[in-house]
């Protein structure tokens, strides 16, 4: 058949068929472009998202470590110049509540009789315990409205005390893992900023700053990273905060094995990213690890951004269908052409 056609026909389909596969290799160099930059851009949202979340979170525990740093100063200065004011502090701690809605609560726990040395003159009062000793907390109701409770109770398990029990003993700043106590008659979930108060080198009592898990929610909610989610882990490995469910919140993860090679990295400050399946979805997804440090400590949460590759890929797979269509519109034309040419004179 081709011997029968014409050189005008000949050269005709071997233009047309150059064409063809030209415009296969050049649309398969820009797809495969398409396809890098969309994974790069992908990767670069994704982690620009995980840092600059885990940052903000970093200068939120930065500003409470100021708030109860500056409590625990004003207390020790009132020791130290022989004016000490329970009333005085309770209407600090109310006062701080008022300048900062995002924080949940306010303890400052004394050792006995460290604080004025007459605990025995504030029995059951107001603020303090069936011993005198001065350990309040307080939280908020509404609007310049304050609920004022202990912020220590003989009942406490072991785990209810180690916001106390561990900077009385490192003399160091201590974010406590979520921990659920009854606040005004309620369940309430909890992760404090303590700060102990040092006097002398000794330990004489502790300023501990409390956020809500409801609040750390809700600001994690609002974060939609290319249509994903992002989630925190605290330092043992308990859900903080989910995008994705909040019925995780509280779920420990230290046992999956997985999550297990994960925190063994973050935990030491490790940032990485590297891609998984998602394990509700099942689908592939790209993970990106940023951590949350608590100044001067080396406790280090885990802030973790989670984006479907499909949402990544969008901008490919609309390129490739765009082109998959012009691709068989014009192999149609070609088609049609050189049938129409070289069947003429046949």
């Amino acid at each position: 058949m081709l011997k029968r056609l014409s050189l005008v026909q000949k050269i005709v389909l071997s233009t047309c068929i150059v064409l063809l596969i030209t415009f296969a290799v050049l649309n398969a160099i820009a797809l495969k472009q398409i396809y890098k930059y969309s994974q790069e851009q992908g990767e670069t949202i994704a982690s620009f998202t995980s840092k600059y979340n885990s940052e903000k979170l970093e200068r939120r525990f930065e500003k409470v470590i100021t708030i109860a740093k500056d409590i625990a100063n004003q207390t020790e200065t009132m020791v130290s110049t022989g004016n000490q004011s329970r009333e005085f502090i309770l209407s600090v701690m109310e006062n701080t509540l008022n300048l900062h809605d995002d924080i949940f609560g306010i303890a400052v726990s004394y050792e006995p009789n460290k604080f004025d040395n007459k605990d025995i003159e504030h029995i059951n009062k107001v603020g303090s315990n069936s011993k005198g000793q001065f350990m309040p907390y307080i939280t908020r109701i509404g609007d310049h409205e304050f609920s004022t409770e202990l912020s220590f109770y003989s009942n406490y398990s072991e785990n209810e005390t180690k916001w106390y029990d561990i900077p009385k003993e490192t003399h160091e700043i201590y974010l406590t893992e979520p921990t659920t106590y009854d606040v005004q008659g309620k369940p309430t979930t909890i992760a404090s900023i303590v700060v102990p108060i040092i006097r002398d080198d000794k330990f004489v009592g502790v300023v501990s700053v409390d956020t809500s898990l409801d609040y750390l929610q809700k600001e994690i909610e609002k974060v939609r990273p290319l249509g994903g989610f992002s989630e925190i882990v605290s330092t043992g490995g308990i859900y903080v905060a989910s995008g994705e469910n909040f019925s995780k919140v509280l779920q420990n993860v230290s046992n999956d094995s997985e999550w297990n090679s994960v925190l063994a990295r973050t935990t030491k400050g490790e940032e990485f990213t590297k891609s998984g399946l998602s394990s509700s979805t099942k689908e592939k997804v790209l993970e990106v690890y940023s951590t949350i440090n608590i100044k001067d400590t080396d406790q280090y949460w885990t802030y973790v951004s989670i984006i479907p590759f499909s949402n990544i890929l969008e901008n490919f797979n609309l390129s490739f269908k765009t082109i998959l269509f012009v691709g068989l519109i014009l192999f149609v034309f070609i088609v049609y052409v050189n049938y129409s040419i070289i069947s003429k004179d046949l």
